[in-house]
Formats: structure tokens, C-alpha cells, sequence
């Protein structure tokens, strides 16, 4: 199975999703409001989003996508962007599980990029533990091993999801894909 198929397969949850019927969400540009800051402007968009059943997915696939703007799970893109900043590296961690069938085993910064984990050494600081340990020493050549950049990653979504930071419909739909990898995951 190619990484499309996977994909697909992934977004199935689409044809469930509120927004996606025409009796309750008749308008879909009330997901894109012009101006998202402005109060009550996302309004609209959230009521569907609290009667859909699929909008952990939905969020999930926001928040690992990075869409740019726009209601998704009833979260705007100034919600999500605050989401993922109250928890340094969670943006880098989320995207490494949603790739992790397509990791080599040998990761380097050009990889990172191409997989669009982080770019730039600022937004990679969070996994710079892994590569640089507490005695300071640089290992592997700037390059990190798959099962101890998954094991970081795993390792700081399992927290978050336990937390109260996590919306209850996205902390399911992450133990969801927490499930594709129990040999790694020790508690959820």
C-alpha cells in the first residue's frame, strides 16, 4: 500500500463529518471567515463543528496538516496556533507520528524538511535533546535515529493528551493513532 492509499484510507472519516452535509452546513465558506479574530466571527462554523462526530479527526488532521486558517474541529487557526505553542516541540511531535511510516531510519535536517517536521534550527530546538545529550556531545553526525525521534515524540503527545490542554474529541483521535504503534507506546 502506497503512502496515498494511506492517506485515503486516514481521511475516510470525510463523508461523516458535519460540514459535509448539505442539511446542516449549507454554506461551507462559514469555515473560511474573512477575518477569524474578530468576535463571533467564527461562530457559525463552531456550531456545526459541536455536532459533528468526527471532529477529533477533523482537528487532527489540522493541526498535523498546519492548515493556515479556517475552522477545523471547532477550533480556529488563532486556537490552534495557541494550542500548539503552550507545548514547546507538540507541533514537531504530531507531525513525526502522522509520517512516521515514511521515516528512514537515519533522519537528517534535509529529511525533516522534506516531511515538513520543522524548518529551521528554530523550530527543531525541541528534538535537539535527542541529538545533543546533557554531556554536550554531538552524536551521529546531525542525524537522528527513527525509534528515539518516534520515542520523544510518542513520549511528549502521551503527556499532552493525559493534560487538561488537550480538547477531549482530538485526545481520542490521537490515541487512535498512538494505537499504531503499541511496541512504543507503554501507557495512553
Amino acid at each position: 500500500m502506497n503512502v496515498l492509499d494511506r492517506s485515503k484510507r486516514r481521511q475516510a472519516w470525510r463523508s461523516s463529518a458535519a460540514c459535509a452535509d448539505p442539511e446542516i452546513s449549507p454554506d461551507r465558506r462559514v469555515f473560511f471567515p474573512p477575518n477569524e479574530t474578530l468576535p463571533g466571527a467564527c461562530e457559525p462554523a463552531k456550531s456545526v463543528c459541536a455536532q459533528c462526530p468526527v471532529a477529533g479527526d477533523c482537528l487532527w488532521l489540522a493541526l498535523v496538516e498546519r492548515a493556515a486558517d479556517g475552522v477545523f474541529g471547532g477550533l480556529a487557526s488563532p486556537e490552534r496556533r495557541h494550542l500548539l505553542e503552550r507545548t514547546p516541540g507538540l507541533a514537531i511531535a504530531l507531525r513525526v507520528i502522522y509520517v512516521a511510516d515514511q521515516l528512514p531510519e537515519w533522519i537528517t535536517h534535509q529529511d525533516m524538511a522534506t516531511m515538513c517536521i520543522g524548518a529551521g534550527s528554530k523550530q527543531l530546538r525541541p528534538v535537539w535533546a535527542i541529538r545533543h545529550p546533557p554531556s554536550g556531545d554531538r552524536v551521529r553526525g546531525g542525524r537522528w535515529i527513527k525509534d528515539e525521534l518516534m520515542a520523544w515524540a510518542l513520549n511528549l503527545v502521551v503527556g499532552w493528551t493525559q493534560g487538561d490542554d488537550c480538547p477531549p474529541p482530538l485526545a481520542d483521535r490521537v490515541r487512535h493513532e498512538l494505537a499504531r504503534f503499541p511496541h512504543m507506546v507503554v501507557c495512553t
